[in-house]
């Protein structure tokens, strides 16, 4: 009796993540052990919604979560910052940003690989996006146009994509800053890309975020590092705040009160079309 319902224990964990996450994104925690915790309440999420959260996505967070917990993130200094987010060295493990990029080079180089390793027709005759597109589960709004594409450019298409994922992903662990930047770079713009025509929930935006630990030079100098500029921290706190709004809108469904005369149920929509094709199928 002492454990809530699972649903409300689930919503509960859900809540708690997002008000420790934003508290992260403002800079007022940055300790390993908050990254830990945020890990495990996903990985709880991850177990309560099975099928639901078992997509390649929901695998990957929770890898980057560890990886930022254990090898990137301070565990021995736990201070609150409330004024002003400052990044330098004394905030970073001593095993820095190394196994965050070999995260992302790993990811890259598995998925252009396994592309080969299936064997598919499609991909070893290059010609895989001239059904990707038409058949993917939850095509995005420029899905159609993209697939109205020459099939000359389709097929360059994919020899980019198997170029950018499995050579050049070895550009991620470059040893020269310069060189990282330009890998981070090209996965970046595959990213953007795939996110254009495609519907990978967080998938896209998480893979960027991982390629920021490749333009970080660790052997700069601390003037460089040592703080953010003023100007640049508030605008940081716009943006988060502005992804939060916009995240509780979509949520809550806020668009829908606010403008309820253009409101759309497309489940009475659905349930419609299913009636009327059964009535057409048994008369």
């Amino acid at each position: 009796n002492l454990i809530p319902e699972w649903d409300i224990l689930c919503q509960g964990v859900a809540v708690l993540g997002m008000a420790i996450s934003l508290a992260v994104c403002c800079g007022i925690v940055n300790h390993g052990f908050v990254f830990f915790i945020l890990t495990i309440q996903y990985y709880f999420l991850v177990v309560s919604g099975q099928n639901f959260f078992s997509f390649q996505w929901d695998i990957l967070l929770l890898e980057v979560g560890m990886a930022t917990s254990l090898c990137y993130c301070e565990w021995t200094d736990f201070r609150l910052n409330t004024r002003m987010y400052r990044q330098n060295k004394e905030h970073m493990n001593s095993m820095g940003v190394w196994p965050l990029r070999f995260l992302l080079f790993k990811l890259m180089f598995m998925s252009g690989v396994v592309k080969l390793q299936a064997q598919c027709p499609t991909w070893l005759n290059l010609t895989a996006l001239e059904y990707h597109f038409a058949t993917q589960p939850l095509p995005g709004p420029l899905a159609w146009h993209a697939h109205q594409l020459h099939p000359l450019f389709l097929r360059l298409s994919i020899a980019a994509t198997l170029l950018i994922e499995i050579p050049l992903a070895f550009l991620l662990l470059a040893p020269s800053q310069c060189t990282r930047c330009l890998g981070a770079r090209l996965q970046v713009l595959l990213q953007i890309m795939i996110f254009c025509s495609g519907n990978y929930n967080f998938f896209n935006l998480l893979t960027v975020v991982l390629c920021i630990p490749c333009f970080e030079d660790e052997g700069a100098g601390d003037v460089q590092v040592k703080n953010y500029a003023a100007g640049r921290m508030v605008l940081r706190k716009i943006i988060t705040l502005a992804f939060v709004f916009y995240c509780a809108v979509k949520m809550f469904r806020l668009q829908k009160v606010a403008t309820p005369q253009h409101e759309h149920d497309l489940s009475i929509d659905y349930n419609v079309s299913l009636t009327l094709t059964a009535e057409d199928l048994t008369s």
